[in-house]
């Protein structure tokens, strides 16, 4: 493994002004997560009302061929838009004068108009040879193309308002592609057919009016229009640094999403169904504060690269890294505690048999999101292909064990599984980062949240006890605000003590 470095870099003690420095950091961090908030809350309500009713709507047989689908595109809109996406937020950042923007601008927006009509090519190429061959997903080709091509776009395009820290935009873009995708994907089956083609449809129609609406944002800089061309050097670069990206996303979408091909291939469509759905629930509920914590600690961790020395990013990208920890506990805790009243409420019959995977899915989500922290200062190095490499191994150990055990026990395995693949890769992490930017893990927050999380899940499960007959939503809303409660509580104190410790050490 190349490294640019020997020796790791030792962060200092952090000077008064460093620490006010840092303080800034978090107070951006904040405020900037509170106005990605809605963009994650609202999306996730559409997701969560997506599965409830479309299980009710679907058999596990269809909704599975649509849990499908929807990884495929997810796996290739990372193919075709994820190294721009990753291009951007490296490289915008870094650049302050107006003519920079510009030019970046429409490299971004001819760099995404191109790669969105190669991949229209090759896929209406691959509809008119192999039809014949594909089954029950012949009649998803095209809306799933379709869908693809508007992910792909808002993906490549999103990044360049992320990066421009214009938060409330892409919030309310988000918010309205959500809304956008539920309305068009529930009207579609209830008014033309209960199938997962035009479930997938009304999906992209949704999609391809946020996507526009992006491209006329992306496209309208200082009330003018930009013009979309390719920079030769620029191009150059964004391969450079984004294409490894692209094997790393891939690789890690990979890892989420594999199990998916792999238990429909020895248990059928509907054992597929059953897992996505309660997977979805969980993805969706984790994602309320992983997701726009990490979208706004991205760009500040980019600009302080910009602005600090190298040897103080380890302790700056800690500093978030403790705060996502404090967060996220809880949110392990309350769907764990919950999970069987959580599948009653939110699924449909069918699938309720799956909740059992619930909390295994919930701890790999919270290990993930950790590691997307502890693998910036690879990001910040440009190790990229350092990244991709790590996560190539992890995703291959979860194809292994899937193939080991998913005939054996089934989609409890993959929920299994998933949670092995996710705690390699920061092991990888942790070790590659040594000689780069070293990724401090704060284990003594680990350690304190951890310590809450457990008193607060002991008496969130007495009183899920002793409300064993009452109804669910009763269940989760009392068990859920009597955890957090307690959590808070407890986590408030620690901080407090260590505050005070290093108060009298001063």
């Amino acid at each position: 493994m190349h490294t640019t470095s020997s020796q790791p870099v030792t962060p200092p003690s952090p000077t008064s002004r460093e620490k006010s420095t840092a303080q800034l950091l978090r107070d951006r961090f904040i405020g900037d997560s509170l106005r990605y908030a809605p963009s994650v809350l609202i999306p996730a309500a559409a997701g969560v009302a997506s599965v409830t009713i479309f299980t009710r709507l679907l058999s596990p047989d269809g909704y599975g061929v649509y849990s499908m689908v929807m990884a495929a595109i997810a796996i290739l809109s990372v193919v075709a838009a994820g190294w721009i996406e990753q291009s951007v937020l490296r490289y915008v950042p870094e650049r302050g004068d107006t003519a920079a923007r510009r030019l970046m601008r429409g490299h971004v927006l001819g760099l995404t108009l191109a790669t969105c009509a190669v991949v229209a090519l090759l896929l209406f190429a691959i509809r008119a040879v192999a039809s014949a061959h594909l089954g029950a997903y012949a009649g998803v080709i095209i809306p799933g193309a379709i869908l693809l091509l508007g992910e792909a776009a808002f993906v490549a395009l999103g990044a360049v308002l992320m990066a421009d820290l214009r938060s409330h935009l892409l919030s309310t873009l988000r918010i309205a592609g959500a809304l956008l995708r539920l309305a068009g994907s529930l009207g579609f089956v209830l008014w033309i057919g209960r199938d997962a083609a035009w479930l997938i449809a009304g999906a992209a129609v949704g999609r391809g009016i946020v996507t526009l609406i992006t491209l006329w944002a992306v496209a309208r800089h200082d009330g003018h229009w930009v013009r979309p061309g390719l920079d030769r050097p620029m191009l150059r670069r964004f391969a450079a640094y984004g294409v490894p990206m692209v094997g790393w996303a891939m690789g890690s979408q990979l890892l989420a999403l594999s199990d998916r091909f792999i238990i429909g291939a020895f248990d059928g469509s509907a054992a597929v169904g059953i897992y996505s759905a309660n997977y979805n629930l969980v993805s969706m509920g984790f994602g309320l504060l992983n997701t726009p914590l990490l979208m706004a600690a991205h760009p500040l961790i980019v600009n302080a690269w910009k602005e600090r020395d190298a040897a103080s990013m380890p302790a700056v990208i800690a500093s978030f890294a403790r705060l996502y920890v404090y967060a996220v506990v809880p949110i392990l805790i309350v769907l764990a505690l919950c999970s069987r009243e959580l599948a009653h409420v939110l699924l449909g019959a069918a699938f309720r048999e799956g909740n059992a995977i619930i909390p295994i899915l919930v701890l790999a989500m919270m290990v993930r999101g950790f590691s997307m922290y502890g693998h910036k200062g690879l990001e910040l190095a440009e190790r990229t292909h350092v990244m991709f490499v790590l996560v190539a191994v992890s995703a291959a150990f979860n194809v292994i064990l899937n193939l080991i055990f998913v005939p054996i026990y089934g989609y409890t395995a993959a929920a299994w599984t998933t949670v092995a693949g996710y705690l390699l890769y920061p092991v990888l992490v942790h070790r590659a980062s040594r000689a780069h930017v070293p990724w401090l893990v704060p284990w003594r927050t680990i350690t304190v949240a951890l310590g809450a999380g457990l008193v607060a899940a002991g008496a969130g499960f007495a009183i899920r006890r002793a409300l064993i007959d009452a109804h669910p939503i009763v269940i989760i809303a009392v068990t859920g605000v009597a955890t957090l409660a307690v959590y808070a509580g407890l986590t408030a104190l620690a901080i407090r003590g260590d505050r005070a410790r290093r108060e009298r050490g001063a």
